[in-house]
């Protein structure tokens, strides 16, 4: 065998496993629109290649050597592999554009998805994002009504039923209460400086009412199912700046979300009070879409980067 071809051409392999799956010269010849004389100098530079002879070639047909049947075993693997990996590499340079419209609520839509949006975007600058801020009560019913692709939400509510519905658990936060750094149940309440927090038993906020979310907030719905008890709620509002600063100039105790309340209280606006005798608060930020409708490719692109990215709510926020 000669040496003078020491390079291995794929395209050499798909014809040498064409003519064996055929096993004819001419009918590879018809189905590659390739001259026999090109396909058997092909075979020849593949022989040079593998220093092997690959077939015996007969005036009634061939049959393939054993090292020719080695070839042909591993010829199938090889091309597949090579095949994935040019899709793999097609994929990669495919440049991802369209719109992902999301309904969210305010702690996932404010504090959660503008970084996975960053991020994505980051990776993926042709995409555009239009978010809507709203309550969880709003927000799943534009997702029953398939007004956005998506919804972000803190609370599910009254939906009982999600059969119909693929729901990832984008991260978990803690509600809290507050209340104004002059407020005077912080007189029986201790200062744990680990949390930044006062500490009170529970009791101690029967006498005060409460600054609360519209009934269709999901943190408003949340603290209700966890809190176990009834509390007076004084006053009612859509917004969790509105609370801040109502709960500053009054007696009264406000309802919200930690990574919110942590920075009001980081710019000295109100107080965070952790109760003795019961458990944190704790509440799951979910990301929807309905299980059955056709999606894009780029909100199936967005829908796993989220999936396949935990999200953690730091401390410091």
């Amino acid at each position: 065998m000669g040496s003078e071809s020491r390079s291995l051409r794929i395209d050499f392999l798909e014809t040498f496993r064409t003519v064996c799956e055929l096993k004819s010269f001419t009918k590879a010849s018809q189905k590659l629109q390739k001259s026999q004389g090109g396909i058997s100098q092909q075979i020849t530079q593949l022989e040079d290649y593998f220093s092997a002879k690959l077939i015996n070639r007969t005036s009634h047909g061939f049959s393939l050597t054993p090292e020719g049947q080695i070839l042909f075993e591993k010829s199938r693997e090889i091309l597949q592999s090579v095949d994935q990996t040019k899709k793999e590499i097609l994929e990669k340079s495919k440049v991802l554009s369209g719109k992902v419209t999301i309904c969210a609520s305010s702690t996932p839509g404010e504090y959660i998805l503008p970084h996975f949006i960053a991020e994505f975007r980051a990776i993926n600058p042709h995409v555009e994002f239009v978010v809507n801020i709203s309550n969880s009560g709003v927000c799943l019913k534009k997702l029953q009504g398939k007004e956005y692709d998506l919804v972000a939400v803190g609370s599910l509510l009254e939906i009982k039923d999600t059969s119909g519905l693929l729901i990832h658990n984008m991260a978990e936060e803690e509600i809290v209460v507050i209340c104004g750094q002059s407020h005077p149940v912080l007189q029986k309440a201790s200062y744990n400086p680990d949390t930044s927090r006062y500490r009170i038993q529970s009791k101690e906020l029967d006498n005060y009412s409460f600054i609360v979310r519209e009934k269709q907030s999901g943190t408003q719905r949340e603290f209700e199912k966890q809190y176990g008890k009834t509390f007076q709620v004084g006053l009612e509002l859509n917004s969790p700046q509105a609370i801040i600063t109502a709960v500053q100039d009054s007696k009264m105790l406000g309802i919200l979300s930690a990574i919110v309340a942590k920075k009001a209280e980081s710019a000295g606006l109100v107080s965070i009070l952790e109760m003795e005798d019961l458990s944190p608060f704790i509440r799951k930020i979910l990301l929807l879409r309905p299980k059955h409708a056709e999606i894009s490719d780029v909100i199936s692109k967005f829908w796993d980067y989220v999936v396949s990215n935990p999200f953690e709510i730091r401390e410091e926020w």
